[in-house]
């Protein structure tokens, strides 16, 4: 009997769960040349073969969320800085979710339980990792309640659920030489540092005043150095990367599409979700303005559920062997709500 939503497992799916092999193309030198041989290969040894790999997945998420509850807690608004030692802490759950995350399904080869399922579960749980990594990593940054804010957090949401997407359309989920969940969080582990080290005044300090006198001569001198916030130049930096590596999303999926003899076309509709999405959003907060500087720790947690709640319908399909779901039930009900209240 089908379900709604395909929220659930039906009969016609076995097939598909039973055929589905998990493939991966990594190329991060130093995922493949530092952390696989040196860090991860070791650290999985620690772990006894009773406990399941989920569970590895489950402590990783955790941690995340149990450190955006301490900044929340000492910062709601995130207006006010945290105590120095969140910071550090911060660096570390973010370390330790890093491998959590990587050593999960070199459990499950332990233990023979690799399956579709724990790719859903732990693909999942990235999926809402990455709102909730945002919202920490912008804090660190000093980047307060603004568009820019909900403009960085839909740039990290997007980036991951077009890597599904592609992952959706190639069978293959690929990681390229600078990937999120490497070097991305190595990153911002390291704005987390420095934050603890030098305080918030190190990325609200303008590249000018902060560039060294060293290299001015280099540059036609100081009044040549763009007269910006440091953060805004690394964030720059972020979303050249996102648009790389969504170019490099798109060509995948093409070049998959014509190996088929598919249409190559075809696959973009499954860009609409997010489109639709981020247009609903950006609407909301035109006729809400007062979320934008007030509200926008709750309205990007409810972002990221609900493209998080999106991604696992495409992990599902994808290790089903269903359809692409374009349509989400709770996605559908809030941008109807924004529709009506626009209108009003």
């Amino acid at each position: 009997m089908g379900r709604p939503e395909g929220s659930y497992f039906i009969d016609s799916d076995v097939l598909g769960l039973r055929n589905y092999k998990y493939h991966s193309i990594d190329q991060s030198i130093i995922a493949n040349y530092i952390l696989n041989p040196y860090w991860w290969s070791q650290v999985i040894k620690l772990f006894p073969l009773w406990v399941a790999p989920n569970l590895i997945t489950l402590i990783g998420f955790l941690s995340v969320v149990v450190h955006l509850v301490a900044l929340l807690f000492f910062s709601p608004a995130l207006e006010t800085p945290c105590p120095d030692w969140v910071y550090l802490s911060c660096a570390i759950a973010f370390f330790f979710y890093q491998t959590m995350d990587a050593i999960d399904g070199k459990q499950a080869r332990r233990t023979g339980t690799s399956g579709p399922l724990g790719e859903l579960f732990d693909h999942g749980c990235d999926a809402l990792n990455c709102g909730l990594l945002s919202i920490l990593g912008l804090h660190t940054f000093c980047v307060p309640q603004s568009p820019f804010f909900i403009f960085s957090t839909f740039c990290t949401l997007s980036s991951f659920y077009l890597n599904t997407w592609e992952e959706y359309h190639t069978g293959t989920l690929f990681l390229s030489v600078l990937s999120g969940p490497i070097e991305g969080l190595f990153a911002t582990i390291a704005f987390f540092l420095i934050r603890y080290a030098y305080g918030p005044d190190v990325f609200t300090m303008s590249l000018r005043k902060g560039f060294p006198d060293w290299a001015v001569q280099y540059v036609g001198g100081r009044d040549a150095v763009p007269d910006v916030p440091f953060f805004v130049i690394m964030f720059g930096i972020g979303i050249i990367v996102v648009i790389f590596n969504a170019i490099g999303s798109t060509y995948n999926v093409v070049v998959a599409a014509r190996a088929r003899g598919k249409s190559v076309l075809a696959p973009f509709a499954g860009v609409l979700p997010l489109l639709l999405t981020i247009s609903g959003a950006i609407l909301w907060l035109s006729v809400s303005p007062t979320i934008v500087t007030t509200h926008l720790v709750p309205f990007s947690l409810l972002m990221t559920l609900l493209l998080g709640y999106h991604v696992g319908l495409i992990i599902l399909a994808h290790v089903a062997k269903r359809p692409f779901p374009y349509f989400s039930f709770p996605s559908s009900v809030v941008l109807l709500g924004i529709a009506v209240a626009a209108s009003l």
